[in-house]
């Protein structure tokens, strides 16, 4: 298989994992500590990862160039997990979505060219416009909300989630990608227990209830995501990637509709089909240049 169909295929199968993420957010909110639980979520990961790096040999000596990479991959992550989270908490789940991916859209690209050198060619700007009229006419009733906090902090978090994704890129060639996630989420797992610890958070024990089991669902969600990100950006342009992701807003209105019996409007409909374009446009004429 041709790496960069299988890096194609890798993000579409990420995009729908992260369509679920709104379900969790809402069943968990804020019944638990923000801080306290990405702690123990992202604990239980470390412990999962680290096994898997020694028992693989996967592990490498980090090149001091790297450490700033790192260290920023991760500060962008927190800043755009923690966004999105309270974003989803306080706003309606479209707006929120719909700020998001304007914002990585645009991050996307822009970092696709300063960071590896990708050609912002004719078609690929013709992808971007569709996906934004795309978002808009999925979300067209969200611009008419007013703009709030919580509106800055989806954006916030998408312009910050495109970082995460891109930098995965930038590192990927080098380490594999349990070693780049198990760096990640010692960093987060040291960074929100300080947080806990500075917010006076009041720590709740375990139990069996619907928010305890979402966070353990989403901390093999964030596990296999994760390494799908690595995965795929690896292969992958960082412009076309930020594309197949927004394949997660389809999945995310689909399951608005299965579960939620939310209604699948005209505009919707035509938005999703303008995102699939937009996607599948450089995949074509990749195949094209492929074939000559």
């Amino acid at each position: 298989m041709d790496k960069k169909v299988k890096g194609s295929l890798i993000l579409v199968l990420t995009a729908s994992m992260y369509g679920f993420f709104a379900l969790f957010t809402r069943i968990i909110a804020f019944h638990i500590p923000l801080f306290y639980q990405s702690f123990l979520r992202n604990l239980l990961v470390a412990v999962i990862l680290l096994a898997a790096v020694f028992f693989f040999k996967q592990w490498k000596k980090v090149r001091s160039a790297d450490i700033p990479w790192i260290l920023g991959r991760t500060l962008f992550g927190l800043v755009a997990f923690y966004s999105i989270y309270i974003a989803l908490v306080y706003i309606p789940v479209g707006m929120t979505y719909f700020l998001y991916y304007s914002a990585a859209l645009i991050t996307g690209y822009i970092l696709g060219k300063f960071l590896f050198g990708e050609k912002i060619t004719p078609i690929k700007i013709v992808s971007f416009v569709l996906a934004f009229i795309g978002l808009v006419f999925i979300y067209s009733l969200s611009l008419s909300n007013s703009i709030s906090l919580y509106a800055f902090l989806a954006l916030l978090s998408g312009a910050c989630g495109s970082v995460w994704n891109i930098f995965a890129k930038k590192l990927g060639n080098y380490y594999s990608a349990t070693q780049l996630n198990l760096l990640d989420v010692a960093i987060t797992v040291v960074s929100s227990f300080a947080l806990s610890l500075i917010w006076h958070e009041q720590w709740v024990p375990i139990t069996f209830s619907q928010e305890w089991i979402a966070i353990f669902i989403l901390a093999f969600y964030f596990l296999a995501a994760g390494q799908f990100i690595v995965w795929g950006f690896k292969y992958v342009e960082a412009q076309l990637g930020t594309l197949i992701l927004q394949l997660d807003i389809i999945f995310a209105v689909l399951l608005g509709y299965f579960i939620f019996h939310e209604v699948l409007n005209a505009s919707t409909i035509i938005g999703g089909i303008l995102i699939c374009i937009a996607i599948f446009l450089p995949y074509l004429k990749l195949k094209r240049r492929v074939s000559r």
